[in-house]
């Protein structure tokens, strides 16, 4: 809507009229070419501002010109639209054709144009046809067909009366500009370039005839255009050709300056460059001494290269040689280390042989025969130690596993906590503790851990995760001593004057078992399927359901009472 708004006001300097069959063909699209022909003329510098024949001041530019085509939107109502550009054109500019004159547009464009009291504002720019032909029996005679009329009939008649109304009767002779080749009636081109080629595509005409047609068409399509600027401004057609000359002429003088300033440019530029050849012959010259002396100096370069290389070779191979000695003498060693049954010893050695050498295969199928058929101790958890452990107990299976061993019999007493620290464990976060006795239960998967403060847990020993939160099994402060059922499922701690039973699965106490006046004479041990337990007190010795806690007997001394229930 703003566009449209934008146009409806805006005023125009021509108006071109014309059928749209005649801006359709390439090289003959005439309302494109006079379009572009008007904005774009440089109007004369003298002329600008000048009074024309109207008594009008001479713009500094024919722009803008209407061409419905460029000017109007797609939804614009065409009727209306083209009448508001009418009012506001200064000149109506009608492309004449055989085409335009049966145009019924061109004819009503030229008569509402002429309504408006504008019949002196009419150009007319003949591209091809007859003039007057249809009125003309001369013409007619002389073989010019009345269909060949190219001037629209408003062009040809209506005059305008004294009291502004259009005596349509009366015939008129509009003023034109002729762009028809020679005057004939046959269309023309938009360019000389256009018209040399449909000259040549004829082929009927040698060079020379065709470069005078092309000069003399190049003269008169360049008139046709300075007539139809001449009656846009307004003046006449001679000043006009004079000024536009004059002022060519000037633009040539000033093409021929910067002609003549571009040669000197280029010849001072020449001989910059003849100046700057001869320095860089010379520059060349010394460039090419020192580029031999430069590969005279790499070729020593690289013949020191190449010896260095070759000692680093000879070093590289020694050394290879050394390493791979040392390599054989580790694997030597862990052989002998291994007929000793120093395994450890023997894994260390053979680490290092093939650190010495990685391609030593025999290390290689060694190390990895020990790693595959052998079980070595791998610590699952750390527990807070300070000191030696007291004690670590295995069942007395002679199968149990060599890593069983290896981690609660061999290395427990080796785990001292100023030489490896471990972090703090979750057991002993609130109460720190220390470790008191490992005992591993019979199918080496459960490890219970007894502290000094009667803090115990089960753990997996495969895993190393805890099976269950600690749970207490005596008093703070007791010294007591804690034996483990081989079932894992029953303790007993022999200490604080009483001999207690305990349930390790609840971390609950089953039963006392008995009242001890002296803790260093008294021990306990459970039998092979951890149904009874044994204690002795000096030269006594009682027999007790591990399950129950019930007295199953006594030998040495005087029976004691019954256990008492917890």
């Amino acid at each position: 809507m703003e566009t449209a708004n934008a146009n409806s006001n805006r005023r125009y300097a021509v108006f071109l009229s014309y059928r749209h069959a005649d801006n359709k063909e390439q090289g003959r699209q005439w309302a494109t070419w006079l379009h572009q022909v008007l904005e774009g003329y440089e109007i004369p510098a003298d002329l600008i501002g000048t009074k024309n024949n109207k008594g009008d001041a001479i713009p500094p530019s024919l722009y803008p010109v209407f061409r419905d085509e460029e000017e109007l939107p797609a939804d614009a109502d065409l009727t209306r639209n083209i009448q508001q550009a009418l009012e506001r054109s200064g000149l109506l500019v009608v492309i004449c054709s055989p085409r335009a004159a049966e145009s019924r547009f061109v004819t009503e464009e030229i008569r509402y144009f002429k309504e408006l009291g504008n019949s002196d504002r009419i150009l007319a720019l003949m591209i091809d046809g007859e003039p007057n032909v249809s009125d003309d029996a001369g013409k007619q005679k002389s073989g010019i067909p009345s269909a060949a009329e190219c001037l629209p009939e408003p062009l040809r008649y209506g005059v305008a009366a004294e009291n502004g109304t259009i005596d349509w009767s009366r015939r008129t002779e509009p003023i034109a500009a002729d762009a028809r080749p020679g005057g004939a009636p046959e269309q023309g081109w938009t360019t000389a370039a256009a018209y040399r080629e449909a000259l040549l595509k004829n082929g009927k005409i040698d060079e020379r005839e065709v470069a005078r047609k092309i000069r003399e068409y190049d003269e008169r399509l360049e008139l046709a255009k300075l007539k139809v600027i001449a009656g846009a401004l307004g003046v006449p057609l001679g000043i006009l050709t004079a000024r536009d000359k004059a002022m060519q002429l000037q633009k040539a003088k000033q093409r021929a300056r910067a002609l003549r300033r571009w040669l000197a440019a280029v010849a001072i530029l020449g001989l910059l460059a003849v100046a700057g050849g001869v320095f860089a012959w010379r520059q060349k010259q010394t460039a090419q001494a020192a580029q031999s002396l430069a590969e005279k100096e790499k070729s020593r370069a690289q013949a020191a290269q190449e010896q260095a290389e070759k000692e680093k070779s000879r070093a590289e191979e020694a050394l290879l040689k050394t390493r791979a000695a040392l390599s054989q003498s580790d694997f030597l060693a862990a052989t002998r280390s291994l007929e000793a049954g120093r395994v450890s010893d023997a894994l260390a050695q053979l680490a290092r042989s093939l650190s010495f050498n990685p391609r030593n295969e025999a290390s290689l199928f060694r190390l990895t025969t020990l790693l595959t058929y052998r079980n070595f101790a791998a610590p699952l958890q750390y527990l807070k130690v300070e000191g030696q452990v007291q004690s670590a107990q295995v069942p007395p299976d002679p199968e149990v596993s060599e890593s069983a061993k290896s981690i609660l019999g061999k290395n427990a007493p080796t785990w001292d906590a100023e030489k490896q620290p471990p972090p703090m464990h979750p057991m002993f976060k609130d109460d720190p503790d220390t470790v008191r006795l490992f005992s591993l239960s019979p199918d080496e998967r459960r490890l219970f851990v007894f502290s000094d403060y009667h803090l115990a847990q089960v753990w997996d020993a495969w895993t190393g995760a805890a099976i269950k939160p600690p749970f207490k099994y005596g008093d703070r402060g007791d010294s007591s001593t804690t034996f483990l059922s081989p079932d894992g499922t029953r303790a007993v701690s022999v200490g604080g004057a009483v001999i207690r039973l305990w349930d390790t699965q609840s971390g609950k106490p089953v039963a006392v078992l008995a009242e001890m006046s002296n803790q260093a004479d008294t021990t306990a041990e459970f039998s092979s399927d951890s149904k009874l337990l044994a204690a002795t007190q000096g030269e006594s010795l009682s027999l007790w359901d591990a399950q129950s806690g019930s007295v199953e007997g006594t030998a040495g001394a005087r029976r004691n009472d019954q256990p008492h229930p917890v």
